[in-house]
């Protein structure tokens, strides 16, 4: 079974870009993942670490701001560092893929932002499994997304998108429809709010550091990158990673630009 933790960023209104994603993982690296990840934390909080919760936003609070508690504990340097312990985990895991899908809310209007990075990444986690399943592998999918304000919405879009497919084709491989849970109790939810708070870096204020050192990650064959798509844009106006990559390969591995993009167009 592969598992997909799922979280999201930048869902506030002043947000140029919505960024869904996270990681996915068979069931044993798993376990590996989640416990490499509490020793990064046992490392900051020894007699607590089980209580911590790990996440971007409190980890990046400067020497010259209040951190929440508990990492008030620490100094400034101390949270980044415990932020890049955690990159470099997530970065160095062999056996886990990131996916991440970066929507401009203006250029896809009057579709929700969040339906279609949902859908979009969705069915880029059932192509990845379908590659796997070439190759001999076996198992099915499941996705669990963190509690937000999307519960409701994204359970009649998981019925839809089994029974009926995405809108960028049918889904093989996803055994049910999204699991939800607490993200303070599951440390890979934890690990894909670190995932799209680096995504979301780079694309609403480029600061590129930490998305740089989980670029290796996304899912990928050879140098064609799957896990990250940049929607609500034409590909031959914007020069990010994702849109090279797409544009590289939409010809033949020939980077041509396409005249136009919709929202239908396979990516």
């Amino acid at each position: 079974m592969h598992l997909l933790y799922l979280d999201e960023s930048g869902t506030h209104s002043s947000a140029d870009h919505l960024v869904v994603g996270g990681l996915a993982v068979g069931e044993e690296g798993a376990s590996r993942l989640q416990r490499e990840l509490d020793g990064v934390v046992r490392s900051f909080f020894p007699d607590t670490h089980a209580q911590v919760v790990l996440h971007a936003a409190s980890l990046r609070v400067g020497a010259n701001e209040v951190a929440r508690p508990p990492y008030n504990e620490l100094s400034a340097k101390q949270r980044r560092k415990m932020l890049r312990d955690s990159f470099e985990v997530i970065a160095d895991s062999a056996e886990s893929m990131l996916f991440a899908t970066v929507v401009n809310k203006a250029g896809i209007a009057p579709h929700d932002a969040y339906e279609v990075a949902f859908e979009d990444l969705v069915s880029r986690f059932d192509r990845m499994i379908s590659r796997l399943h070439g190759r001999s592998s076996t198992g099915h999918g499941l996705v669990i997304v963190a509690e937000s304000n999307y519960r409701e919405r994204l359970q009649t879009l998981g019925d839809r998108i089994l029974r009926d497919g995405a809108r960028w084709g049918e889904l093989r491989n996803i055994v049910d429809v999204p699991l939800f849970a607490a993200a303070p109790r599951i440390r890979l939810l934890q690990a894909a709010d670190l995932v799209v708070n680096a995504v979301y870096g780079q694309y609403e204020k480029r600061l590129g550091r930490d998305f740089e050192a989980l670029l290796p990650k996304f899912d990928r064959e050879g140098n064609r990158l799957h896990g990250l798509t940049h929607l609500g844009i034409r590909p031959s106006e914007c020069w990010c990673i994702a849109c090279y990559s797409w544009r590289t390969h939409r010809r033949g591995g020939i980077a041509e630009e396409p005249a136009t993009w919709v929202l239908e167009d396979v990516r």
